[in-house]
């Protein structure tokens, strides 16, 4: 008996939770049913107008700097260092004397060299003035009047000639005609004769040979001049005096280098560019310069693009100049160069604006509110940036952030500080 009231007990507990579960669910249903319908959700997002924009790459090379027109100045001859007659880091102008060798033994090559040219020269002015040599040339200038006044009396006879043979003139007019012209052909023929047998007298090898004694002397003269310019070694343009690798007494031979010159104003570098990006760059062109030693980061301009392709490293040489005025940057420090090595023009968006479904790329496009996923065309990656071949025109709106919580046809809101 006690166990069949305990069994309708529970029997009425378990009917009495399911009612009461069916009148809270409906309860539940009636309360949605009364409840007005709230407005559709907006998702915020950004967009970009899209327009024609020139989009470039740029890759960094590291380089050394370098002082701009740096020169390697070398000793042209043997000798030892007298004075060093500047400092390093100084500035100098073309012409400047840097440093002076000994000049005693240049000295005396220089006095030998100018007693033999001196006497070479004595002799040959004795020889070309001596009498044998004045009379040649005295009946030089006889054969050359002879000559004058033999084509004028020739000339004459053979016009006096036709007339006499037409009768023109008488034959004593004719004959004083042939008298002169046979006197003045016998003169020409007299003065060649003598000027012959005079210069068979005037022993013209010895003329000869003292202009080659003089002319001999003269390089020497020359050589040794050249030797004592060559004991002041000079700037050869204006700029600064980077290092100085000699110092007084001491001994240098020719051909070593014994200063650096340049232009710290104005320093360089050079990098060194693949076939496949050298095309992309030009002169004037802008380059990124960074040195992390001075904490300098700035702009240089490309001053030259090689042309010939270094056989070794198969690349071309690119000559970057970086304005230096402040004197931030030092010769030798490391450099890290940004060159544009592509550019391209067209219609471009960030690289996370471009979504993909399936095997195809998408951008949401922003017209009324409303993101319509439109199917795209890209092209290459630049600087973070995805060119958009098809799909888009210029004008349009192109959601740039947002883009990941979007489904076609969803309403959107426009945020402030949507890109431009």
């Amino acid at each position: 008996m006690c166990n069949t009231g305990k069994s309708n007990l529970k029997k009425l507990m378990t009917i009495f939770t399911v009612v009461f579960l069916l009148l809270f669910i409906a309860a539940g249903c009636g309360m949605k049913k009364n409840t007005p319908q709230s407005q559709e959700e907006k998702v915020p997002v950004k967009v970009l107008d899209l327009k024609a924009l020139t989009v470039s790459e740029f890759q960094e090379f590291p380089a050394l700097l370098e002082a701009e027109g740096q020169i390697a100045l070398v000793s042209k001859m043997s000798g030892k260092v007298e004075k060093v007659l500047v400092k390093e880091g100084q500035e100098v102008k073309k012409g400047d004397a840097l440093i002076r060798l000994e000049t005693k033994d240049v000295m005396n090559q220089v006095n030998q060299a100018k007693a033999a040219y001196d006497l070479a020269l004595s002799n040959y002015s004795r020889i070309k003035n001596s009498q044998s040599v004045q009379e040649v040339e005295r009946l030089e200038s006889a054969v050359t009047q002879a000559e004058l006044n033999y084509n004028n009396v020739l000339n004459n006879y053979e016009k006096m000639k036709n007339l006499y043979e037409q009768g023109a003139i008488s034959k004593q007019q004719f004959e004083n005609v042939e008298l002169q012209y046979k006197i003045a052909k016998e003169q020409l023929e007299s003065a060649k004769t003598q000027l012959s047998l005079t210069k068979e007298k005037a022993i013209p090898d010895m003329i000869e040979g003292a202009k080659a004694q003089l002319d001999q002397a003269k390089a020497a003269l020359d050589t040794a001049m050249s030797a004592l310019e060559n004991t002041v070694i000079t700037a050869p343009a204006d700029g600064t005096v980077g290092s100085i690798n000699v110092k007084e007494g001491q001994f240098v031979g020719a051909g070593t280098v014994v200063a650096a010159l340049g232009n710290i104003k104005a320093l360089e570098v050079k990098v060194y560019l693949p076939e496949n990006k050298v095309n992309a760059v030009k002169p004037k062109d802008k380059a990124v310069i960074k040195v992390d030693a001075a904490g300098y980061s700035g702009e240089g301009e490309i001053a030259d693009v090689g042309v010939y392709k270094d056989p070794k490293t198969q690349t071309y040489p690119v000559k970057v100049i970086v304005n230096n005025d402040k004197g931030l940057l030092k010769p030798g420090m490391l450099a890290k160069v940004g060159i544009k090595v592509k550019e391209l023009e067209g219609l471009f968006v960030p690289e996370n604006a471009v979504v993909s479904f399936g095997q195809d790329k998408a951008v949401f496009v922003v017209s009324d509110n409303t993101a319509y996923l439109r199917k795209v065309k890209v092209g290459d990656t630049l600087s973070g940036y995805v060119q958009l071949l098809e799909g888009v025109k210029e004008g349009e709106k192109v959601v740039v952030e947002g883009q990941d919580y979007l489904e076609d046809k969803d309403k959107v809101e426009i945020i402030s500080g949507s890109e431009k």
